[in-house]
């Protein structure tokens, strides 16, 4: 019971909008301010990872939801 308590924390923790405008400042440093190559290089990799930690998340909350469902079923 505290580990879906747990989860339900981390999946609330940031909502999708906040994710957008974390995303959007990413897109406007690297192609608008046109920064050095290092410091793009970071950006892009800091962005290709929150990518990756978003779909994870997705993926998490898809099967927690899943799994909810089949214990009310039962």
């Amino acid at each position: 019971m505290q580990s879906i308590q747990a989860s339900s924390i981390i999946l609330n923790f940031r909502t999708s909008s906040d994710y957008v405008h974390i995303s959007n400042c990413f897109y406007f440093l690297i192609f608008k301010l046109q920064l050095n190559y290092y410091l793009n290089q970071i950006l892009y990799t800091t962005l290709l990872l929150m990518w990756i930690v978003e779909i994870s998340l997705y993926i998490i909350r898809i099967t927690t939801l899943n799994l909810k469902n089949a214990v009310t079923l039962c």
